[in-house]
């Protein structure tokens, strides 16, 4: 199996960044095996407060897909600008629910718009979260949590999970992520510690980065006892950033590259290959199982 992640794709025109889009989509094109899935972790476009300039907005992300003939393969994740700078309620979901209705499954988690799913490739089971759900932001909390750690009981090879907030950001956005509420935060990766989850990927970090979530992030209340990549992927066109402040664990420093990972699960293995839109490698590593 093999599939791409990349996200924050915002930019100016018509809320996107067509130019890097684009040239990140041409390279996607190349790809010998063509990948089975691409998974945009969210803030596909600059969003609207006006429901109908989101919707123009998110047909207009799809349609740069549909132009490289490569639409089926998208596995959308709702970002913050999904969601909307003043959010009054959730109507922004439901745009996104509705735009993405034809990749997306029929609502596993009730009132949150299909934006919560998983999908089983092979022994693999994929995982996507909504950490911008109205008056939940920056968390994973409620029903949806009770949700994921039921889902984390399947037995697979390798579980993965998708959600735009990076539980443990590096610098750009410290403060405004789920370490905004520490302990959902640290419950909810608590669950991805105990049910073996090997990797979690993230936006809104405008950058590539790579750290391990261990031992030592552990608090009195939760301990944590495996070693769990998180791996920040914000640099599908948004304004790039080098901020860099919390740097446990951190493995690879936040690079400011527009960039794409390309990921191939092989038997028991997943290798991991990030590229900058001009084909150089910035990170590569696997897990073996």
């Amino acid at each position: 199996m093999r599939f791409i992640v990349f996200g924050d794709s915002k930019g100016k025109k018509n809320g996107i960044n067509e130019k890097v889009l684009n040239e990140i989509l041409k390279q996607i094109k190349k790809l010998n095996p063509f990948p089975d899935y691409i998974i945009h972790l969210g803030d596909m476009t600059a969003g609207s407060d006006n429901m109908n300039k989101l919707k123009d907005m998110l047909d207009g992300f799809i349609n740069s897909f549909t132009n490289m003939n490569i639409k089926n393969t998208i596995m959308p994740v709702f970002g913050n600008h999904e969601e909307g700078e003043n959010p009054k309620n959730n109507s922004g979901e439901i745009v996104f629910g509705e735009t993405f209705k034809e990749y997306l499954p029929d609502g596993e988690v009730e009132g949150y718009n299909r934006t919560v799913y998983f999908k089983d490739v092979d022994n693999i089971r994929i995982i996507v979260l909504n950490s911008c759900h109205f008056c939940e932001e920056n968390r994973i909390s409620g029903k949806q949590l009770k949700w994921f750690n039921n889902a984390l009981e399947a037995m697979k090879d390798f579980k993965i999970v998708f959600v735009h907030i990076p539980p443990y950001p590096t610098g750009a956005h410290l403060g405004t992520s789920m370490d905004l509420y520490t302990e959902k935060r640290d419950e909810f990766w608590s669950i991805i510690d105990q049910k073996n989850v090997d990797i979690v990927f993230s936006g809104h970090e405008h950058n590539y980065s790579r750290r391990i979530i261990n031992e030592s992030l552990s608090t009195e209340k939760y301990k944590f006892s495996n070693n769990i990549y998180q791996i920040i992927s914000g640099g599908g066109g948004e304004k790039l950033r080098d901020k860099y402040k919390s740097k446990i664990g951190v493995v690879v420093a936040p690079i400011p590259k527009n960039h794409y990972i390309v990921i191939d699960i092989l038997n028991k293995r997943l290798v991991l290959k990030a590229y900058d839109i001009k084909g150089n490698i910035i990170d590569e590593f696997e897990i073996n199982k």
